[in-house]
């Protein structure tokens, strides 16, 4: 056997598997325009690759010229055809390693590129269906809003409103088309066993709720001629801030439409904290006091704990302060820290959960062992509301409804 012809035919065989490879190269990209598809850009690729493999093993390269070119650069090492059939050998290997090493980065580039974009896909795809899991465990419930903050919740529907402070309600399952009422703001909202109450800028409205021929029917009456804000509600108690003063209604009187009264003054008329114990109203801040009870001359939470939010139910109070920090008290007594490392200042409780959520993912912390677990996790909310079996709560654009008992993420 001839060895010296052995070699010179494998290194040709070898240049010619380098032009078979750079044909492939050209027929992925025309295919990846054609067909859209991203398995034919891994062909030419691959293709890259291969090219440029066997243009280093058989010692030389149909690649006349490679360049680069960019804003204000240009590089390139060139020869021509006559150049390269006129070199020496060593010459052209040379030519063929630098060539085919431009051919594999570039080939390797295409591939990377592909798994990035790839990896891309697949998390996006991921994240997808744990959101469906976690929707489908959660019970999700969900439509599309306009932004606004106001939102509330009973056992027959849930309503919202707008930026324009229009009061829209649908059903608890999100799932009728709402019922709009153009004719009342609604900046705040609260249910009430009595009917719903609205707070605007301009007035307290309640829609009296009573039975008429077998059918509910609400007629509007006006509870307050002024503004309001921090609009809450226990029973058939409602209570909220109007300028500086704290005002309180009790709709089971004979005459609810004149039984607002000013029980105290909050010091903060921007963003006053405000709820109701079954038996006594908490406010603030006062100028000494971040929460004082009303009637007591001592403060129920110092400034020192700087709360952002307070929430009552008809057993537990509970407030979160600027820094993550849940605590909760029962009637008149102490406040006791049950859990921090929470983000967000709008609350919602229970007697046994307190449902804190804002910035970050919706946490569910239990009031008495002060475990907490994170619930839903999805848009900033704007506002929360509870109901005997569902939490709402509003994203920029949605309404959204899960379980109260929704399993932990």
């Amino acid at each position: 056997m001839d060895l010296e012809d052995f070699k010179q035919r494998v290194r040709r065989d070898d240049y010619q598997r380098h032009k078979y490879w750079l044909v492939g190269f050209g027929v992925g990209i025309l295919a990846a325009m054609a067909f859209e598809t991203p398995y034919f850009a891994l062909l030419s690729g691959v293709s890259l690759i291969g090219s440029g493999v066997a243009a280093i093993r058989g010692g030389k390269s149909a690649i006349t010229e490679v360049g680069v070119t960019g804003s204000g650069v240009s590089a390139s090492i060139g020869w021509s055809t006559r150049e390269l059939e006129n070199m020496a050998p060593h010459e052209r290997a040379d030519h063929a390693n630098s060539t085919g090493s431009f051919l594999i980065l570039m080939g390797a580039s295409v591939i990377a590129m592909l798994a990035y974009f790839a990896w891309l896909q697949f998390r996006s795809y991921s994240t997808a269906e744990r959101y469906r899991a976690m929707a489908s465990a959660a019970g999700l419930v969900s439509r599309g809003a306009p932004k606004g903050t106001g939102l509330s919740a009973g056992p027959r529907e849930v309503c919202w409103s707008d930026d324009q402070t229009v009061a829209m309600c649908s059903d608890p399952g999100l799932v009728e088309m709402p019922q709009i009422r153009s004719d009342y703001f609604a900046r705040e909202l609260v249910h009430t066993p009595r009917g719903l109450v609205l707070a605007s800028d301009l007035d307290v409205t309640w829609f009296a709720t009573f039975t008429n021929h077998a059918m509910s029917v609400r007629a509007p009456r006006r509870l307050f001629n002024a503004g309001a804000k921090a609009l809450t509600a226990l029973g058939t108690r409602v209570a909220w801030v109007s300028g500086s003063d704290v005002v309180i209604a009790n709709l089971e009187s004979e005459r609810p439409g004149e039984s607002p009264q000013v029980v105290g003054q909050v010091w903060n008329t921007e963003r006053p904290l405000l709820a109701l114990a079954p038996d006594a109203v908490l406010y603030g801040p006062t100028e000494q006091c971040a929460l004082v009870w009303h009637g007591a001359e001592a403060c129920a939470v110092p400034q020192e704990l700087r709360p952002c939010v307070v929430g009552s139910s008809p057993k537990q109070l509970a407030l979160v302060t600027n820094t993550g920090e849940l605590w909760r008290a029962s009637a008149r007594a102490k406040f006791t820290r049950v859990g921090s490392g929470l983000r967000g200042c709008l609350l919602a409780l229970n007697d046994r959960f307190a449902f804190v959520a804002g910035e970050g993912p919706i946490a569910r912390v239990d009031l008495f062992t002060g475990s907490h677990a994170i619930v839903f996790q999805d848009d900033p909310a704007w506002a929360i509301t509870l109901t005997d079996r569902m939490l709402y709560f509003r994203s920029a654009n949605k309404v959204k409804g899960i379980r109260i008992d929704a399993p932990p993420l």
